[in-house]
């Protein structure tokens, strides 16, 4: 009943404002044994609602990642990510509606490390949060293969990311 609520609330308000959430992404490391994972990267952006479809445009800052290994994180901040040269991802989220039950398919484009790529994920509305899940290639964005000392990160990553709602 609760999701009900807050998706009228959203339905009903043309324009949300986030500078709350945030992103993980988790990798599976060579050897497969290894999972490698982010936190971090704050969230901003605007959610614009037009009818009974919801767009926005979202931008994660890249320099707040965390992956718990000082050197790790060095190495993904400026080898892989080069996050002095592309400081942000940005998601320019296509028009979607958002059902009553709260869970949504999106679709929207990507721009990270200077390239966009089209991307899709799914994505629910949870009491005062909207939880979003996708997948990505790093390739697909022209970031390398990130590999230390024979311990790497597989191509595909997952990401998860919470938007909390004003």
């Amino acid at each position: 009943m609760l999701n009900r609520l807050i998706i009228a609330v959203i339905l009903l308000v043309s324009d949300l404002a986030f500078s709350a959430g945030t992103v993980v992404f988790e990798g599976v490391g060579s050897p497969g044994f290894l999972t490698i994972e982010g936190k971090g990267g704050k969230i901003k952006g605007d959610l614009t609602v037009k009818g009974d479809k919801s767009s926005g445009i979202f931008e994660v800052d890249l320099k707040n990642f965390d992956t718990g290994i000082a050197l790790r994180n060095d190495h993904m901040k400026k080898k892989y990510l080069e996050v002095d040269t592309y400081p942000t991802a940005k998601l320019n989220l296509f028009p979607v509606i958002i059902p009553k039950d709260g869970k949504f398919m999106w679709a929207g484009d990507l721009t990270l490390h200077g390239v966009t790529k089209k991307i899709e994920g799914s994505a629910e509305v949870l009491n005062k949060v909207i939880d979003v899940t996708f997948s990505l290639k790093m390739s697909d964005f022209k970031i390398k293969k990130a590999i230390y000392l024979g311990v790497g990160l597989d191509d595909k990553i997952s990401i998860t990311a919470s938007l909390d709602l004003p």
